[in-house]
């Protein structure tokens, strides 16, 4: 359970990085969907917690489950026939797949008001993302603080400047441009604070 939450807390500030960082809303299927919600989410941080239960974690149930059928399938049918390692490896995937799958549940009751009495406790424990460190990413320009399972990996990742060194090395070898489009997201931002702002003078 414990490195299935590592795993999984590494999982998701690699994805939400990637989202975060390069390409746009305009890229073939992910654009549309992964790259564009998580730069939503930095308009609008309490959106998803508009959302149910099925449209925050459908997306990620729908990737998980072709990658738990492999794994089930390429398993001896009869599980007293599977090796240790089998054994072991078929327990590390059910853990880190139902920690990438909460993933986005938990990083919603992070930007609840008041979560549930029982995701208060997990949080209080340091088990699961907490809003005042989660805070610290919806800040500036969204550039720390991004696993948002545990968050447990985002001091280390930080203070060895991880993201920023995978960034230069991506820039090296293409021709890819972190962020391009941030300042037209918060254009954007800012010019619909602007309209509310002279609606309500009106």
């Amino acid at each position: 359970m414990f490195f299935g939450a590592l795993l999984a807390d590494l999982v998701s500030g690699l994805v939400h990085w990637a989202a975060d960082t390069w390409g746009n809303q305009t890229w073939p299927i992910v654009g549309p969907t992964l790259i564009r919600s998580f730069r939503e989410h930095h308009v609008d941080a309490q959106a998803i917690t508009r959302h149910d239960f099925v449209e925050a974690n459908g997306a990620t149930a729908l990737v998980l489950l072709p990658v738990m059928l492999t794994i089930q399938l390429s398993l001896p049918s009869n599980p007293s026939a599977w090796t240790p390692f089998q054994y072991q490896a078929s327990l590390l995937t059910l853990s880190v797949s139902s920690f990438v799958f909460m993933t986005n549940q938990i990083h919603k009751w992070s930007h609840v008001d008041r979560p549930p009495h029982f995701v208060r406790l997990l949080q209080r424990l340091g088990l699961i993302l907490t809003a005042e460190h989660h805070r610290v990413h919806h800040t500036g320009r969204h550039t720390s603080r991004y696993c948002i399972t545990t968050g447990w990996l985002n001091p280390l990742l930080d203070h060895i400047q991880f993201f920023r060194m995978s960034e230069k090395l991506i820039q090296t070898i293409s021709t890819l441009q972190p962020r391009e489009d941030d300042l037209k997201l918060m254009g954007m931002s800012a010019g619909t604070a602007a309209v509310d702002t002279a609606s309500r003078v009106e």
